[in-house]
């Protein structure tokens, strides 16, 4: 069962995700808006019904928005006609928070929110018109016996700039709901003993990773694999970790033992991970992607269009023998205004101890730890790996 969340807790998270994704939520903004604008401004001129029918259009414009903004504030690159404002699935995430507690605590954030802002917002657009028409009317030389009241006042679209800000916090509020009750999910990597493969199912884990990379201290053969994927319950991912594989090497793991995904944490290209798709016969097929600059993000991102989630690791120190695994993380800001189009998971020196803070900053959906419930390389610790799963559920 989730953790009910304080509308305090869902308006800071909110802001923050907001922030974090501004320029994108402007950037979806921008035709609805201007559609918006032009509704109002032909339904002033026209009488009923046409004017209940571009009124009716118009609220459809509203709501296509707000489903897209609400992906927005989770970190999703918005695909298709969502990049112009318009979509409508994402709706569903309001009646996916999963208990009426969190429900009301964002009814309850959301008024806390909306009714100032919209009050002190109005009543500045208010105070602009009103300055505006003071300006015309002395320009025309009014008679000064012309009293100017807000009634008397056109209210051109600004109303609308009103209305797309509150749904742009009424998005980020959704979200961080959203967010607090469909906690972050846990990948733990490295299963090699029965012990490790049963705290991590009885904690929870989303997934499990096998690898099958020798220089690792935590490969396992595919004999001990697959006594080890026999224990694993439905719903659990089994994924099976190899670097630079050869077309053998993926057709021996696919043919020998029932896994869910590959995940290629080598020096792969795009196009290989497309290779290696089709050779596993349609498996998921994830790219780990080490991270230490804002250019290494960038590449991160071509590889979306190839496989079918991002691992984003650290980069391994010049004297490592492994590409991942070293119990070091990488600078989390580097991500934190990222939106991806693959669902990803963020991995790197993550411990019980600090993977709610990285929740916090990057937004991540999935975690990926190894060495951070190892007692020594290789090592699992079923304690530790009870803590870490406890503290994922926690959340950022």
């Amino acid at each position: 069962m989730a953790e009910v969340s304080s509308p305090l807790l869902i308006i800071l998270t909110g802001l923050r995700r907001i922030g974090r994704n501004f320029s994108t939520i402007l950037k979806t903004a921008l035709i609805p808006f201007f559609i918006s604008i032009a509704m109002v401004m032909v339904a002033r001129e026209i009488g009923s019904p046409m004017r209940l029918a571009l009124d009716a259009v118009h609220g459809l414009v509203v709501i296509f928005y707000l489903s897209t903004v609400v992906p927005v504030t989770m970190g999703r690159t918005p695909t298709g006609w969502a990049r112009f404002g318009f979509s409508l699935p994402a709706i569903k995430s309001i009646t996916r928070i999963s208990q009426w507690k969190n429900t009301f605590s964002l009814i309850v954030a959301a008024a806390i929110v909306l009714i100032p802002t919209a009050i002190v917002i109005g009543l500045f657009f208010l105070k602009i018109e009103a300055l505006l028409q003071v300006s015309k009317n002395i320009w025309l030389k009014a008679p000064a016996h012309i009293v100017l009241e807000p009634s008397n006042i056109v209210l051109e679209p600004s109303h609308i700039i009103i209305e797309f800000i509150m749904i742009m916090l009424l998005g980020g509020l959704i979200s961080a709901a959203y967010n607090k009750a469909v906690k972050a999910r846990a990948k733990i990597c490295g299963i090699n003993s029965k012990a490790a493969l049963k705290a991590a199912i009885d904690g929870g884990a989303a997934m499990l990773g096998f690898v099958f990379f020798p220089p690792s201290p935590r490969a396992i053969t595919t004999v001990e694999a697959e006594a080890l994927m026999a224990m694993v319950p439905d719903g659990i991912l089994k994924v099976a970790l190899m670097v630079d594989p050869t077309n053998q090497d993926v057709a021996s793991i696919t043919k020998a033992l029932p896994i869910d995904a590959i995940q290629l944490h080598g020096s792969e290209t795009p196009a290989r991970v497309t290779e290696v798709k089709a050779l596993s016969g349609g498996l998921q097929v994830f790219k780990a992607m080490t991270i230490a600059t804002p250019e290494d993000v960038a590449l991160a991102h071509e590889y979306e269009k190839s496989c079918d989630r991002i691992l984003l690791d650290a980069k391994a120190p010049v004297d490592a023998t492994r590409p991942g695994g070293n119990a070091t993380p990488f600078d989390w800001q580097l991500i934190s205004n990222e939106t991806w189009e693959k669902p990803w998971l963020l991995a790197g020196g993550l411990t019980a101890q600090n993977v709610g803070n990285a929740i916090t900053i990057t937004g991540a959906p999935m975690v990926d730890v190894s060495s951070g419930v190892e007692d020594a390389p290789g090592v699992k610790n079923p304690a530790k790996i009870a803590v870490f799963l406890d503290a994922v559920e926690r959340g950022g």
